[in-house]
């Protein structure tokens, strides 16, 4: 799921499986009253198709599901499994010498998992870092319609923000929109 906190207080979200107590990790940190902050978070069902999320200081929420692994009740498969890699960068602005990202702009890059290996989809950290103004970040497969929702939100200037997201892939490979 993105959990995403609308103009929230300072504080923090857990997301977790309902039915479970509440652990003792956040999933998204407010660190200044007035943010819009977006991140994604892999719940762990338990048995359950809900899930609850925890506010420290409460606010506005808006929880998008973004997609789900399958159970044991699937029919085996490849698809759907998750593969860890060692981290690297494949995309940065600050180094590729194009003009830094103004609004509604999109750049697409082809992230290629090593050796080879055919991927459905990748698992990136997106950071924006210096922005000039408020506004998000949309990952999404390059060449396919943007959804409306956010993976990454910007609240003041100037500000440096991560988040995890995980895309899937087209033929053209990943596309980041900036607003």
């Amino acid at each position: 799921v993105t959990v995403t906190a609308v103009n929230a207080p300072q504080g923090y979200w857990t997301a977790y499986a309902s039915g479970n107590s509440r652990p003792a990790v956040s999933s998204l940190n407010i660190d200044m009253a007035g943010q819009t902050r977006a991140v994604t978070a892999i719940v762990g069902l338990a048995g359950t198709r809900a899930i609850n999320v925890y506010s420290l200081f409460g606010g506005r929420l808006i929880v998008d599901l973004v997609g789900w692994y399958t159970g044991p009740t699937w029919a085996p498969s490849t698809d759907g499994l998750f593969v860890p890699s060692d981290p690297q960068r494949v995309f940065d602005t600050r180094t590729i010498r194009l003009l830094a990202p103004w609004a509604n702009s999109t750049f697409e890059f082809a992230p290629r998992p090593p050796n080879g290996v055919s991927a459905a989809a990748v698992a990136l950290n997106v950071t924006a870092t210096n922005n000039w103004d408020p506004g998000y970040v949309t990952a999404h497969p390059a060449g396919t319609t943007r959804p409306a929702v956010s993976n990454l939100n910007l609240s003041h200037w100037p500000e440096t923000t991560a988040s995890q997201v995980i895309v899937p892939l087209s033929t053209r490979g990943v596309a980041l929109y900036t607003s």
